[in-house]
């Protein structure tokens, strides 16, 4: 069976274990996960595969990433919501919140 195209969004994301390609990859990829990301303020699919030699890389909506992408959009994330948590904090005791 030939390999699918990932789904992009706003479209349904494809299901985990679906065999997929990628433009310009070699190979074939097996989907593992996926979640809606925010890259340059746009939302994309951000897909978990797994590569033909078991090794785990990223796509957001069907570019190949490197999977380093998706610890590095975690730290990112961490780092947004401890500021989130500091700046609600800030407002309250701003308003004589305590």
């Amino acid at each position: 069976m030939e390999p699918e195209r990932l789904a992009t969004y706003p479209h349904t994301p494809t299901a985990p274990g679906t065999v997929v390609s990628l433009p310009g990859q070699p190979g074939a990829f097996t989907v593992l996960s996926s979640f809606v990301a925010y890259q340059d303020t746009k939302k994309r699919h951000c897909y978990v595969l797994r590569d033909e030699r078991g090794e785990l890389c990223a796509a957001l909506n069907t570019w190949h990433t490197p999977f380093s992408w998706v610890s590095e959009r975690l730290g990112q994330l961490q780092a947004a919501a401890q500021e989130e948590t500091a700046l609600r904090s800030a407002i309250r005791c701003a308003v004589g919140e305590h």
